[in-house]
């Protein structure tokens, strides 16, 4: 009977450990090999071939906005999203930018930073947006909420504490917003119930279908208008 309770005392500390090294062996790997690879850097390339002017709108985000239709504005809208971006990746959008001075930028990323284990780090969303209010006082800068989820667990996913970790990266977007005298659009409030992404929302529990992607041109449009 003692064998079998120090087995088991063993086995719980082994698991123990594993669900703490996950969160930290994951975030580094993803960090070091997804920005800094030829991949990411072939698909940043391309993007910055996208013509910007004093009329664009141009979109910064991940797969949720490159999945986004811009043509719903009918307007110069320029999508500048890579799918499974974070935020370290916004440093290249405003080196890239050479001299263009956009319309109107919108944001939307941090998500696959919680998905991924090492937190939402609103610092480097502010000082991006300190930094781009000094490259280009006039262009008009929305940020928006991130969006809900409904994610089976897995090896690398908790959907609790993700919904946790979103909600509170939203209450610090929308404050750092208000700080810098940005606009702040809440697409999240309308695309969740009981802090999940609502199944009719969703292709997969975390990209959108057309019905959810209807949710973000209605909130963004009254927040252009």
């Amino acid at each position: 009977m003692r064998l079998l309770r120090n087995i088991l005392v063993v086995v719980l500390l082994c698991m123990f450990i594993f669900q703490g090294l996950k969160y930290v062996i994951r975030p580094y790997h993803l960090t070091h090999n997804f920005i800094n690879s030829s991949d990411y850097r072939a698909k940043v390339d391309k993007l910055l071939l996208k013509e910007i002017s004093d009329s664009t709108m141009l979109f910064m985000g991940n797969s949720l906005t490159k999945g986004y239709d811009l043509s719903v504005f009918q307007s110069d809208a320029v999508n500048w999203s890579i799918s499974g971006d974070i935020l370290d990746g916004l440093g290249w959008r405003l080196a890239g930018l050479n001299e263009a001075t956009p319309m109107r930028i919108i944001l939307n990323l941090g998500v696959n930073d919680i998905i991924h284990g090492f937190g939402f780090n609103i610092e480097k969303l502010s000082n991006f947006i300190q930094e781009f209010k000094t490259y280009s006082p006039h262009t008009q800068i929305v940020v928006m909420s991130l969006s809900p989820e409904c994610l089976a667990s897995g090896l690398f996913t908790s959907p609790k504490r993700i919904s946790r970790e979103i909600i509170n990266a939203n209450g610090e977007i929308k404050e750092m917003c208000s700080q810098l005298e940005v606009y702040y659009v809440d697409v999240y409030s309308a695309l969740q119930e009981n802090g999940k992404l609502i199944p009719r929302f969703t292709t997969d529990g975390l990209h959108l279908n057309q019905a959810g992607y209807n949710v973000w041109t209605e909130s963004l449009t009254k927040a252009f208008n």
